[in-house]
């Protein structure tokens, strides 16, 4: 038993982590394949968001039973695939273009601040803003930047974070799942502790899988090519780098979605289900 008083931020994390490592080996199969679906434009896209969500249906099963019995061919229909499509890249594109806009909107308050005009209002009422200039004023304002640009666009990512567990036989259209994702979300802060906690979470996965990567291509540079093909590989080092960033970013990827999307489904359980509930883990 679990009660609604036990729904922490933490106990999210944890179950979700329980989850993982009792279907892991089913799930990494899953994420692979997703993955793999990743080479195809448009179509095998749907298929990797359309997997990534059934993963999210499976984890919840684990909580509550096989309560919706929706199959995976209901996932993979055309219609559903291409609803996932729209609602995955919205997902994704949305918040990058919202922290865009946000660093504009920074950029610009930042240069109307050394605009002569205001030097001289500021001046005026004895406002001294050329700490600005300094090193470490550059510092901050960088930093002060990043973090509301990282808040603000998460704020968003909450609200759709749920889409994946919205959809069932009568909600499948696009703005039904965000409809219904935005009122789940819309019960607080939590939900957005949740994914900053399992961001800082899956850190150190993203480090351990760069070391990784990095000592196993400067081992294989090393090690089997040539002389030359080594000098080719150093002399384009922009490009070498560009690709072993996206191989980083597949890699991590394909090991974490199964945590994000047992993390969905917690959630999901905790907010759209009655308070008090048995939990089977």
């Amino acid at each position: 038993m679990m009660p609604s008083s036990d729904f922490t931020v933490g106990n999210t994390v944890t179950t979700a982590v329980t989850i993982y490592k009792q279907n892991g080996k089913k799930f990494l199969k899953l994420s692979l394949a997703a993955h793999l679906w990743l080479m195809i434009p448009i179509y095998g896209w749907g298929r990797y968001f359309a997997i990534a969500a059934w993963i999210s249906n499976l984890s919840l099963q684990e909580l509550d039973g096989d309560s919706r019995n929706l199959k995976l061919k209901h996932y993979l229909s055309i219609s559903s695939l291409f609803t996932f499509l729209i609602v995955g890249t919205l997902a994704i594109v949305a918040p990058l273009l919202l922290s865009l806009v946000i660093l504009f909107i920074f950029l610009v308050v930042y240069a109307l601040i050394y605009s002569a005009f205001l030097v001289n209002i500021f001046a005026s009422i004895s406002l001294d803003f050329s700490w600005l200039n300094s090193e470490m004023g550059e510092g901050i304002i960088g930093l002060l930047i990043i973090l509301f640009t990282l808040i603000f666009s998460m704020a968003f990512y909450t609200k759709v974070f749920v889409t994946d567990l919205a959809f069932d036989r009568s909600h499948r259209r696009v703005f039904s799942l965000i409809k219904q994702s935005y009122s789940i979300t819309s019960k607080g802060i939590k939900v957005f502790l949740i994914i900053c906690l399992s961001i800082i979470f899956v850190f150190p996965a993203w480090v351990i899988s760069y070391f990784a990567i990095s000592f196993s291509t400067s081992s294989i540079i090393q090690n089997f090519l040539g002389d030359q093909a080594s000098a080719f590989v150093l002399a384009n080092y922009t490009q070498t780098g560009f690709i072993l960033t996206i191989f980083l970013i597949l890699f991590t990827n394909l090991v974490t979605v199964p945590y994000w999307q047992a993390v969905k489904a917690v959630t999901y359980y905790h907010l759209a289900y009655k308070p008090d509930y048995d939990l089977k883990l």
